[in-house]
């Protein structure tokens, strides 16, 4: 691995990059410096033809973060803290939006902006370390309205954001917010496996379908069909029918 100062990255095979939070100390709590390099990170892996798959995960046996570094936000006035409201909805977006797909690896609890960072990405991979809180109510404040009711449902989302309880694994399992629910010593493992699973499809269809499931939220389902033709038509490039399923074939037997 290679160190970026309060992230790590690393290539564990083809197609697959990690992107580790690097401030264990600190429960990787969420500053300015590790979002900019977060920011800066996904977008350069967008433009790189190399990376087919991401893995967000915190380094450390005990959070995935922790949430927003409060002693950061102590020292904030009341313009820092508005803009600082917007910056970091920006670079969630940033993640939300990344067109490649991007699996959480939940190696212990994610709390505030963890849970809210880990509830942006595509995928979950957990184990019972693996604890869940929004806070924002609790803080006089909303978050995850736009991500946790497409997950969970609208009744579940509400009493999570709510009342900001604590929500275990085997909950988060039962809702649908965890894919998978493993040891602890092999959620970084399942999140590579689940990962270079996605990596080895060709990117375009990948991608496309990414693409689609968010935007086709709150289509009539005509208009997500029609944009799913339109899509394979207009975007994809053609192949050879015959080399295509030749491939496919050549993969069966193997």
């Amino acid at each position: 691995m290679n160190d970026s100062q309060s992230i790590i990255i690393d290539r564990p095979r083809a197609g697959v990059a990690v992107i580790a939070m690097n401030r264990p100390e600190a429960r990787n709590a969420l500053n300015v410096a590790m979002f900019r390099q977060l920011n800066q990170t996904f977008r350069d892996f967008e433009q790189d033809a190399d990376v087919r798959a991401i893995i967000l995960t915190g380094m450390g046996e005990h959070a995935f973060s922790a949430g927003y570094d409060v002693k950061e936000l102590a020292t904030f006035d009341p313009d820092e803290q508005l803009w600082d409201y917007y910056r970091r909805d920006q670079w969630m977006w940033t993640i939300a939006s990344c067109k490649i797909p991007v699996i959480a690896a939940l190696n212990g609890m994610a709390y505030g902006g963890g849970a809210t960072m880990a509830i942006t990405c595509d995928m979950r991979v957990g184990s019972a370390k693996s604890t869940f809180k929004v806070t924002a109510a609790n803080y006089n404040g909303v978050n995850c309205t736009w991500t946790l009711p497409l997950i969970v449902g609208s009744g579940i989302a509400k009493e999570w954001l709510l009342t900001g309880r604590l929500v275990s694994a085997e909950e988060a399992l039962q809702h649908g917010l965890l894919n998978y629910l493993v040891e602890p010593d092999q959620v970084l493992a399942k999140a590579i496996e689940l990962a270079g699973m996605i990596a080895d499809n060709p990117p375009g269809g990948v991608q496309g379908v990414k693409l689609l499931v968010d935007d086709n939220i709150g289509r009539r389902r005509v208009d997500a069909q029609r944009a799913e033709t339109a899509h394979l038509i207009n975007v994809l490039p053609p192949e050879p029918v015959g080399d295509l399923f030749q491939s496919f074939l050549n993969k069966a037997r193997s």
